[in-house]
């Protein structure tokens, strides 16, 4: 592997007044953890479909907004899936 080849991961820094044993603060942390679970399933999904748009083939990341659907959507029972995205 080269270097230029190697993932830049940046950590979000957490907020130092913030303590996630006090009750008043849990919403904080649970957000932050909605945060990666939510990155880490997007770039699945990147994966999947090998960094191209399923519609145009284009890139994902060509700068515009990648936004993503339920093929069956959750009000009728769809489940938040990779196969259901």
């Amino acid at each position: 592997m080269h270097l230029g080849e190697v993932p830049i991961i940046q950590m979000r820094p957490l907020a130092l007044k913030k303590n996630p044993y006090i009750r008043k603060d849990q919403g904080y942390f649970d957000k932050r953890a909605i945060g990666l679970t939510m990155a880490k399933f997007r770039k699945a999904i990147y994966e999947k479909y090998k960094h191209q748009c399923p519609v145009c083939g284009e890139s994902l990341h060509n700068g515009e907004i990648v936004e993503m659907h339920h093929m069956k959507p959750r009000k009728e029972k769809g489940k938040y899936s990779l196969k259901n995205i």
